[in-house]
């Protein structure tokens, strides 16, 4: 029994130190802003694939219509992925008379790519711009995000991503808006201790020059996140890649609502993300081991093991709220309570999922 109390012990104090080292790694640094003219913005193509969004997609489009960037040097992709229900046709009735917009309904795979890889491999094909901008169909984009996402690119950086927030809604909404806002911070921490983690697929510029490099979605191997897979090959041909903490270039997306449907989101993340190195690896295990190892030490000693909770909520609200003011956020739930319940069952309930090795149920499709 010694024993397991030093264990937890040790994953607790592993466990405040990763998050005191990011926290002053995160203070240390601040995102200088850029402003291109608009004489110097490159022509930008802005790719979003959409399965089964008809509740989403306008909600996407609507603002997508009030960027603020030239309008003759951008074009908007549409790819319709064998929807079912009636996006093509929400779709098709927006665009109608709007130049910028075109639509394209994606019935073959190219390559080796599928789902999501599949749209995109095929509107980047059809896409003229210097720049790849990718975000998704339930995503609502900011007037300055291209122009903010173009300004800090450069000729050696292979991709720039932004940062992505949960629109606040029901518990559940709430629940995925802190996950998110959480796991946006700890990234850029970690980013800015040289340990890039991944792009957000909803939110990013890809290089063409970068995308081109690596032959495309259709040349690289499938993987459910297709957003790490493609990052990944970009930083192994040399390129650099760059999160900012920009309050321009956040978007917001819309919550799944439901407890089920954000285990499945989670459990595609999980599985694409075993190809990510030890070290992150090692931070997951941490992290999911507070917890188990804080109910160890409470059997031994229950008014430590309350300490060890309190300094664990301080650490983890104050990063938070930190993040959300440095991106001048608004509408964010600070619910502290009920995230602490969430973050054990999501955690538990994802992790079971994973270990049966039980194939990704995304959007209608099964991926292994």
């Amino acid at each position: 029994m010694i024993f397991l109390v030093y264990l937890a012990a040790l994953i607790i104090a592993i466990y405040i130190a990763i998050q005191l080292v990011v926290l002053v790694s995160f203070l240390q640094h601040n995102e200088q802003e850029k402003t291109l003219k608009d004489d110097e913005l490159p022509f930008i193509s802005i790719l979003i694939a959409a399965r089964n969004e008809e509740r989403n997609i306008l909600y996407c489009l609507t603002s997508l219509c009030g960027l603020n960037y030239p309008k003759d040097k951008y074009e908007i992709l549409v790819g319709n992925d064998g929807s079912e229900d009636h996006t093509e046709h929400f779709v098709r009735d927006f665009i109608k008379e709007k130049s910028s917009f075109a639509l394209y309904n994606i019935t073959e795979e190219v390559g080796l790519a599928k789902g999501k890889a599949n749209v995109l491999a095929q509107l980047a094909r059809k896409a003229k711009g210097e720049y790849l901008l990718i975000t998704d169909a339930d995503t609502e984009v900011q007037p300055d995000w291209p122009r903010t996402l173009v300004s800090q690119a450069d000729e050696k950086t292979g991709i720039v991503s932004g940062v992505t927030v949960v629109r606040s809604g029901g518990l559940i909404d709430d629940m995925q808006q802190t996950d998110w806002l959480s796991f946006m911070a700890h990234m850029q921490g970690f980013e800015n201790l040289g340990k890039s983690a991944t792009a957000v697929g909803n939110n990013m510029l890809v290089s063409r020059k970068a995308y081109d490099e690596t032959g495309g979605y259709e040349n690289i191997p499938f993987s459910v996140t297709e957003d790490y897979k493609l990052f990944q090959y970009i930083r192994e041909l040399g390129w650099k890649t760059k999160n900012v903490a920009l309050s321009a270039c956040v978007n917001y997306s819309r919550g799944l609502g439901t407890f089920n449907k954000v285990i499945r989101q989670r459990l595609r993340w999980l599985t694409g993300a075993r190809e990510l190195p030890a070290f992150w690896w090692f931070i997951f295990t941490v992290y999911a081991l507070f917890w188990p190892a804080v109910t160890v030490v409470a059997l031994h000693n229950w008014v430590l093991a309350l300490q060890l909770i309190g300094i664990k909520v301080v650490l983890q609200w104050l990063y938070l709220i930190l993040f959300g003011l440095r991106l001048k956020l608004t509408g964010i739930s600070f619910r502290i309570p009920e995230y602490e319940v969430y973050s054990i069952l999501i955690t538990a309930a994802c992790t079971l999922a994973f270990l049966m090795r039980r194939p990704v149920n995304w959007k209608g499709r099964k991926y292994s």
